[in-house]
């Protein structure tokens, strides 16, 4: 971007020497001492005048547009002068004026919002007695700006783009939040793949799944889009074992989210997403032994904001998300709001009943409220809830010929509710940065669903989940200009209550035989679960020499988990009930102490090697679906790992071009592994020993100015080094783990022509899955092909979508026999439609 200071009235010779060096400069290669000095400051306090001389008056504003942009125009009297001096903060671009007056027609402010592409607003204003200030705010870039010569006004020729440094330097470039740091996301010594809010429009990214299929090693195993239960996997780790704390740290908006039942949603009004591998034990409240999947929503604006986005397609399917922001106090409280509603046809047709079994409605919706009451303090509220009410879950046998077909005899349901308030207070001094995250989720799912997926009266199974987080973070560290020593310090509390109600299944007609009960009787588990975490955690960052970063960071870790009761009934159909079991106050408790050792070293400028040593933990446990009440069914033991990984991050050609690569291998200790019944309900858990090895890369070009490219390819090879099941005595060492892809990729290719047409093509595709531990069920490897075809213009769009373009058939779950024939889910088959967006 180009700077033109003008100092050439009432200023000293000395001023006048100084300042002309600067005439014209590029702000991107302003240095990083003058841009801290410039920050936050205005032409006022940069400049010291010997002599004001009389004020100008600007007795009219006016508008024009150009092929470059637009200009601004302050009209004059004949002979009068105007001196700006330009600078730019964050995506807008400040010029003050200095001895000037407005004296226009219309009253002392001149405002026009969305004036042409790129640039949301440009005010006028009157700052003091003796100053005007002009604000242009970009819409994703600060703009740019040159006076042009002219006798009588001050004309000033106006772009939204950034200029040419910025075009190439800053073509891919993503700031990232990983390290509790605001930092270029090749900086980072984790492997981490980063989507932000240009890459989730351009992929229409609205869920888990569609963030898992532009990240190497995250699997999203969603059943035809059903939000019935989400399993994932992350770099060998899934959540097969869904009585136990989950495996990757789900957060939004600092929020912690837990249980595959209440993850999947559709994600709206998204301004980044970081999916980070590896363990995370400080940095994040809630650790993860996998990962973290961090997931950050737009925060309010201070000026008018609409966005909407609405598109409809085959299978009658609907969607829709909007959001609004608007300034309450200028420059001190805004408010943000967002939500969306969506519905569709099932996928899946049930000739039993002539409908679909896995309909979808439901929205959910967003309120922020942000309070900056001065330059160091950052307080926001943050509320949302979800809603959807949904078919049952479209599980097909195995061995049907139409995955797309069913006769189930049961009307099954997916009801989904949940509420999230939380309150985050962010202070950012000249010596310290201060954090608190305060929050409370409760989230509820009701689900009913055919027992045996066919025609035969086999029953139904019936669930109801509820959960209530409580969570408190603190954290100290280091000031944001900290560079040779940077330090954190923080701690996390977290009470999570877990409920489960009619937890079991209904005996029809066609299954009494085989339960050996009579044909309405009903087998429910009821349970109250309790757990408690307390962590305190610190990492200091120390820089001997300038290319060598060392890093040392340590978490302590206690988890208390107690069954208040589990309770299993039997109850026949005239309403008789005959008590199973029932035990209560089952306690299991664990501890950790998590070192985390790294060594980053920076080759070049943009070449950066990184080596690091972690511990990982997922704690002890309760099984609130066991099956009986002995000790080893009833609780579990806690896993650890040791981690190691080595990476490389490197960009090219002016940033035109970044590579990522990283190799890692983690050796788990007693591995918890989920060992189920005959009716696939989790009995226990057994500990085993496991390894994972496995290779990420990742990579990001724009060849030339509208064509993008981004890649991944991730690897993982999983083992059982030592495992017996507890309940058959069967050996199953040297298998592969549950529900991994041994491997994925994604590759999308993209071209947006200055004419406004953009074309965008996707391949994904997942490696072979193994659904049991003796590795006899598995899926294939698959590809699917998703393209995209639009017109933009300024901020709105018209665009064609199709997924799974060539219909592709690849199944996501599978589960053994139960007595009516394997069964499992499929992926969503082809899908298309008309997408429009607008942006005001």
């Amino acid at each position: 971007m180009k700077l033109n200071y003008y100092f050439y009235h009432g200023f000293a010779p000395i001023c006048i020497i100084v300042l002309s060096l600067f005439t014209t400069v590029e702000a991107q290669a302003i240095p990083e001492t003058a841009d801290k000095l410039y920050h936050n400051r205005s032409a006022r306090d940069l400049l010291v005048q010997s002599d004001r001389g009389e004020l100008t008056e600007v007795t009219g504003v006016q508008l024009r547009q150009t092929a470059e942009g637009l200009e601004i125009v302050l009209e004059t009297e004949i002979g009068q002068t105007l001196v700006p001096l330009i600078l730019p903060e964050g995506n807008q671009l400040i010029i003050d004026i200095l001895d000037a007056t407005l004296a226009l027609p219309q009253g002392d402010q001149f405002q026009e919002t969305n004036p042409t592409a790129g640039i949301g607003e440009i005010s006028v204003t009157q700052i003091d007695a003796n100053s005007i200030q002009i604000t242009i705010t970009g819409e994703q870039q600060t703009p740019s700006a040159e006076v042009v010569p002219s006798s009588k006004d001050l004309i000033l020729s106006v772009s939204s783009e950034a200029g040419e440094q910025a075009e190439t330097d800053e073509v891919i470039d993503i700031v990232v939040t990983a390290q509790r740091t605001e930092e270029s996301l090749q900086e980072v010594p984790l492997s981490i793949t980063a989507l932000d809010e240009q890459q989730l429009a351009d992929g229409n990214i609205q869920s888990l799944r569609g963030i898992s299929d532009s990240t190497p090693n995250f699997s999203i195993l969603d059943a035809s889009g059903s939000r019935y239960f989400l399993y994932y996997s992350l770099r060998g780790f899934s959540n097969f074992n869904f009585t136990s704390r989950d495996a990757v740290a789900f957060y939004i908006d600092d929020v912690p989210y837990d249980y595959g039942g209440f993850l999947d949603q559709n994600l709206v009004d998204l301004e980044r997403v970081e999916i980070l591998r590896g363990p995370q034990n400080i940095l994040y409240g809630r650790s993860g032994i996998a990962g973290a999947v961090n997931i950050i929503t737009r925060q309010p604006s201070d000026r008018l904001e609409f966005l909407g986005d609405i598109s409809y397609g085959n299978f009658d399917n609907f969607q829709s998300q909007a959001s609004f922001s608007a300034p309450i106090v200028k420059d001190k409280l805004a408010l943000r709001l967002s939500g969306g509603y969506s519905s569709r046809d099932g996928f899946i047709e049930n000739t039993a009943q002539d409908n679909t079994v896995d309909d979808q409605s439901g929205g959910n919706g967003r309120a922020k409220l942000l309070w900056t009451p001065n330059q160091d303090w950052e307080i926001t509220l943050n509320g949302s809830f979800e809603d959807y009410r949904d078919g049952g879950a479209p599980f097909i046998p195995l061995q049907r010929d139409d995955p797309f077909t069913t006769d189930q005899d049961v009307n099954g349901f997916n009801d989904f509710s949940a509420n999230t308030q939380a309150l985050k207070v962010s202070y950012s001094g000249a010596k310290v940065r201060f954090t608190s995250i305060s929050s409370r989720r409760f989230s509820l799912v009701d689900q009913e669903t055919d027992l045996d997926y066919t025609a035969l009266d086999g029953g139904s199974v019936t669930n109801q989940f509820d959960s209530t987080i409580f969570s408190q973070e603190l954290r100290l560290q280091s000031p944001a200009e900290a560079e040779k020593l940077r330090w954190l310090i923080g701690g996390y509390f977290e009470s999570r209550d877990f409920q489960a109600r009619d937890n079991g299944f209904i005996v029809g007609d066609d299954a009494a035989s085989l339960f050996e009960l009579s044909p309405g009787s009903s087998i429910f588990r009821n349970s109250d679960t309790s757990e408690t975490t307390i962590a305190t955690f610190g990492q200091v960052d120390y820089k001997p020499i300038e290319p060598l970063t060392l890093t040392v960071a340590l978490r302590y870790e206690s988890n208390d988990a107690e069954l208040d009761f589990l309770e299993n009934i039997l109850t026949t159909p005239d309403g008789t009930v005959f008590p199973n079991f029932r035990v209560e106050d089952i306690e299991s408790d664990s501890n950790a102490l998590l070192p985390r050792f790294a060594v980053e070293y920076q080759i070049t400028p943009t070449v950066m090697a990184y080596g690091s040593i972690t511990a990982g933990y997922r704690p002890a446990g309760v099984n609130f679906a066991a099956d009986n009440d002995s000790e080893e069914v009833l609780s579990f033991d806690a896993e650890r790992s040791w981690n190691y990984e080595l990476g490389l991050k490197s960009s090219w050609f002016n940033n035109r071009l970044v590579f990522n690569a990283a190799i890692f291998q983690h050796d788990i200790n007693d591995f918890q592994v989920v060992i189920a019944n005959q009716f696939l309900l989790p009995e226990r858990t057994d500990n085993a020993d496991a390894r994972i090895t496995g290779a990420e890369f990742e990579l990001k070009a724009t060849p030339f100015d509208g064509f993008d490219i981004l890649a991944g390819l991730g690897f993982v090879d999983t083992d059982f080094t030592e495992f017996t099941n507890s309940i058959t005595g069967e050996d199953f060492s040297d298998n592969n783990l549950l529900f991994t892809p041994g491997y994925t990729f994604n590759v999308a290719m993209q071209y947006r022509a200055k004419q406004g047409i953009v074309g965008r093509v996707e391949l994904v595709g997942s490696g072979a899955t193994f659904f049991n531990e003796e590795n006899t069920l598995k899926s294939e490897p698959y590809i699917i092909v998703n393209a995209l075809l639009g017109y933009e213009f300024g901020n709105n769009g018209v665009y064609f979508f199709a997924n799974n373009i060539f219909d592709r058939e690849y199944i996501t779950t599978a589960f053994e026999d139960i007595g009516f024939g394997d069964f499992g889910t499929f992926g969503s088959p082809a899908t298309y439609g008309l997408q429009v967006k607008a942006k005001f």
